[in-house]
């Protein structure tokens, strides 16, 4: 069986929030930048390598082995400014920050099992990052100057720095590395 590449994307203006593989940073045009995930197992979607993209107000997982590069909006509602996002390999979830309606949410690759893991004592939640190895969820909150954990459920959320931060961004992970 095939493996399969998720890349995620950020358009000007946005940060990643992935951890990048040595070697495997995915260099967009006009500035932007991107990160891969590790290969996966293929799921329902037939196309072999993706990148996943926050556009504001919906997910996007675009085809790279097709020549027009096919998108396809995830079906997801109310999705209102996205921001930064991520992709669980082991679980096939997807998961983003909303700065408008302030929470973390996740959803399947197909958009299917949409849920909110995060929506109290968050402000500006902004970069995100899977930890797929220890099952942890990490993102920055622009709003309440903080670096947040939880586990990839949304339970056992802790801060880990919340001084001499000024509106943190990105935030990039090395899972393998830990």
């Amino acid at each position: 069986m095939a493996s399969r590449r998720v890349h995620s994307w950020y358009p000007p203006g946005l940060v990643a929030g992935a951890g990048v593989w040595p070697g495997e940073g995915l260099a967009g045009d006009k500035g932007t930048s991107g990160a891969c995930c590790r290969p996966l197992t293929p799921v329902s979607t037939g196309a072999e390598e993706v990148l996943l993209l926050a556009r504001r107000t919906d997910l996007r997982r675009i085809s790279l082995d097709t020549p027009d590069f096919t998108d396809i909006v995830l079906q997801v509602d109310d999705i209102r400014h996205a921001i930064a996002i991520d992709y669980d390999p082991l679980e096939g979830y997807v998961y983003w920050t909303d700065d408008e309606v302030r929470a973390i949410r996740r959803a399947y690759l197909d958009g299917s099992g949409a849920q909110t893991l995060i929506n109290t004592d968050i402000n500006d939640p902004d970069g995100i990052a899977v930890d797929w190895v220890a099952r942890n969820l990490y993102w920055t909150d622009t709003g309440t100057d903080r670096i947040e954990v939880t586990r990839l459920n949304g339970t056992s959320r802790k801060i880990l720095v919340s001084e001499d931060l000024d509106e943190p961004r990105a935030i990039a992970l090395h899972p393998v590395m830990g």
